[in-house]
C-alpha cells in the first residue's frame, strides 16, 4: 500500500531523507509546471523552485492536514516564494510592483461579512489573478478581537452571528509572511430610506411602446446627517444577476459641499427592470474619505483612450504600502417587487 502524504511529513520532519526525497518524487512535475509560470525562462523557474522547495520543507512542521490538502499548501508556498523573488529580482516594472490588495467593506446587518485578499497583476498581460490564503486576519473593535477563518478565493469571513455597530471604530489587521498592514473605519449613521418606489421610465410620445421594452428606475430619498465627512454608496439590483456584486455598478456621493440637505427622488443605475423583477436597494453610509476612493476607482477603471497609462495613485487607508481599502458602514436595504 502506498505511504499516504501525511505519513511521509510525519517522518520527513523528524529528518528521514528518503521521505524527504519520496515527497518531493510525488510532486516535483506540479511543483515545477507551476514555477514556470512566474519564471521569465527556465533559469528563473529553476531559482523560483529551488527557493520554493526550501520553503516547503523548512516549514512541513506548519502544515495542518485539517485544513486543506498537502498539494494546495505547498503550492501556496511556492507562489510566496516566486513572488518574492520577482520583487526582489525586479525583471519586469510590472511585475516588481506586485504588492498586496486588501478589500473589506463590513455592515451594521446579518450579511456575509467577509475581507479579501489578492494580488496586483501584470496590467500588460492577461495574468491570473492569485488570491492569498495563508494570512492571519483580525478584527479588533477597541474592547475584543474577533479572528477571520479562511474561505476560498482569497475571501476570510467573519463568524456568521458578527455584525457593526454604528458609532464603533474597527481596526482591521493583516498579516502576512514578514509584514502587517492595519486600517481603521469607524461606522457612520445611515439615514433612513424614504419614499422607495418604481417608476416606468419615459419614452417619446410617438414611440411605440412593445411589453418587453417597459421598463422601471427605482427612486429613494433621505436626508443627510448633520455635521461634515458623510458618504453615501447605492446601488439597485435584480435579485436574480449578479450585478450587485460589481462595486463599479452603483453610485456614490458626498457631503462637501451638501452638508445636511434632503435628497429627493434620487435614481441609481438605471438598470432597465421589469415587470415581476424582485429588486434590492441598497445604500451604505461609508463616509467621505472612502467615497473619494470609489471616485478614485472610477477615474482608472472609465478611461479615455486605449493609450492611457496603467492605473495608478489610487488612495487607500492600509498601512505598509498594501493596496486595497477598509470600509465599515451602516446599511439600509428594501426590496422591490415590481408589479
Amino acid at each position: 500500500m502506498e505511504i499516504t502524504d501525511i505519513e511521509l511529513i510525519a517522518k520527513s520532519t523528524r529528518g528521514d531523507d528518503r521521505s524527504q526525497r519520496e515527497l518531493y518524487m510525488r510532486y516535483r512535475v506540479r511543483w515545477y509546471m507551476l514555477s514556470l509560470r512566474y519564471g521569465r525562462n527556465k533559469e528563473e523557474a529553476d531559482d523560483i523552485l529551488q527557493e520554493g522547495l526550501v520553503n516547503i520543507f523548512n516549514d512541513l512542521h506548519q502544515f495542518d492536514h485539517s485544513r486543506g490538502k498537502f498539494t494546495t499548501w505547498s503550492c501556496r508556498v511556492l507562489v510566496n516564494a516566486a513572488l518574492r523573488y520577482l520583487k526582489k529580482n525586479a525583471w519586469n516594472a510590472n511585475f516588481s510592483d506586485i504588492t498586496e490588495v486588501i478589500n473589506a467593506w463590513l455592515n451594521d446587518l446579518d450579511d456575509n461579512q467577509l475581507v479579501n485578499l489578492s494580488y496586483t497583476t501584470n496590467y500588460l498581460d492577461n495574468s491570473t489573478k492569485e488570491f492569498e490564503p495563508d494570512a492571519k486576519i483580525s478584527l479588533y473593535d477597541g474592547e475584543e478581537t474577533v479572528d477571520l477563518m479562511y474561505s476560498d478565493k482569497g475571501n476570510y469571513l467573519l463568524p456568521s452571528d458578527w455584525k457593526g455597530i454604528v458609532g464603533k471604530t474597527y481596526t482591521l489587521e493583516v498579516m502576512l509572511l514578514s509584514s502587517v498592514y492595519t486600517a481603521t473605519s469607524t461606522i457612520r449613521t445611515m439615514p433612513e430610506l424614504l419614499n422607495v418606489y418604481y417608476e416606468e421610465q419615459e419614452h417619446d410620445e410617438d414611440e411605440e411602446i412593445h411589453p418587453d421594452s417597459i421598463f422601471y428606475d427605482i427612486f429613494f430619498s433621505f436626508k443627510d446627517s448633520d455635521g461634515e465627512g458623510d458618504g453615501y454608496y447605492g446601488i439597485d439590483y435584480n435579485i436574480e444577476t449578479e450585478y450587485g456584486d460589481t462595486m463599479t455598478n452603483g453610485d456614490f456621493i458626498d457631503d462637501e459641499f451638501i452638508d445636511g440637505e434632503f435628497f429627493e427622488d434620487i435614481s441609481l443605475t438605471g438598470q432597465d427592470h421589469m415587470e415581476e423583477d424582485t429588486v434590492a436597494l441598497e445604500v451604505y453610509s461609508i463616509g467621505r474619505d472612502a467615497s473619494r476612493y470609489l471616485q478614485d476607482i472610477i477615474d482608472e477603471v472609465f478611461r479615455g483612450g486605449i493609450f492611457d497609462p496603467a492605473p495608478v495613485n489610487v488612495r487607500s487607508n492600509f498601512s505598509n504600502g498594501a493596496l486595497g481599502y477598509f470600509i465599515a458602514s451602516a446599511k439600509r436595504k428594501e426590496i422591490i417587487v415590481i408589479e
